[in-house]
């Protein structure tokens, strides 16, 4: 009897061991595999919203990339100045197109 004991704790034990080391080896790289992915595609967002944000500014784009970098910004979540800055290069389109029509 005691030996049938021993034997499933010793079962226990090397089972024990044997999910520490998965956890250690495997289950440890995978989580930061996992939020180094994540702190890059953050960063990744950030910058193409950086991106779009100059873009929108820029007078040296044709009016109309400005107005489709405006969109893309503002459907992304993007506001303050920006969206102001976004409103004025739309109206600014329209009385473009109202001028060569």
């Amino acid at each position: 009897m005691w030996e049938a004991v021993l034997k499933v704790a010793a079962w226990i034990v090397g089972i024990g061991g044997a999910l520490a080391m998965i956890g250690k080896y495997v289950v440890g790289p995978l989580r930061r595999g996992l939020k180094r992915i994540k702190d890059i595609d953050r960063h990744t967002t950030e910058n193409y919203m950086a991106t779009l944000r100059l873009e929108v500014w820029m007078k040296e784009l044709p009016l109309a990339e400005r107005v489709d970098a405006g969109k893309e910004y503002l459907a992304l979540g993007g506001n303050g100045a920006t969206r102001a800055r976004h409103a004025q290069n739309v109206e600014s389109l329209k009385a473009e197109v109202r001028k060569s029509g």
